[in-house]
């Protein structure tokens, strides 16, 4: 029988807690604030890319995966949470689509094309734990939530060293 979060509202604040945090931590590894226009368009265009497109588009999925952790910075109590989840899904989309962007093409320069394709890689395992987290405080199943919030955990540290050109961390033995 799972702990529903009802009967720990606590939870809920140390979810936003991290959430935030990681956000915070993040943003200014990944990149610059991204100019207006974004590079999807252009990315479509061709299959190598710029370093003003990369900076661009890094931003975009910077700004979207801060966001998605400012989604629950407003959640006081339970009734807070359905609004705050349905927020956190559309700022999901938008960094999912801003890595999608990213995928679409690669750089010539190796230190700027490793760090673009771990980014890449690292952001749909984030991308499928974020949305696993957000099915499970849907459904106030705290045991979904604790190991969705690992996982969600360990692939932001993979994106952290995507972000700064390293590889991921070794998957654990089973």
């Amino acid at each position: 029988m799972s702990t529903t979060l009802l009967r720990r509202p606590a939870a809920l604040l140390v979810l936003a807690a991290v959430l935030a945090a990681a956000a915070l931590l993040l943003g200014p590894a990944l990149a610059p604030q991204p100019a207006p226009g974004g590079g999807e368009a252009r990315a479509q265009a061709s299959s190598v890319g710029t370093t003003d497109e990369y900076v661009e588009d890094v931003g975009r999925l910077t700004d979207a995966l801060f966001a998605f952790g400012t989604s629950f910075q407003s959640v006081r109590s339970a009734s807070d949470l359905p609004s705050a989840i349905d927020d956190a899904r559309g700022r999901l989309d938008a960094f999912r689509d801003a890595a999608a962007t990213l995928g679409a093409y690669r750089l010539e320069r190796p230190r700027l094309e490793r760090q673009r394709a771990g980014l890449v890689r690292s952001a749909t395992p984030f991308a499928d734990a974020a949305t696993d987290l957000l099915d499970a405080l849907g459904e106030r199943d705290l045991r979904a939530v604790r190991a969705a919030r690992a996982r969600a955990k360990a692939a932001l540290a993979d994106i952290t060293r995507a972000s700064r050109g390293r590889p991921p961390a070794p998957a654990p033995a089973d």
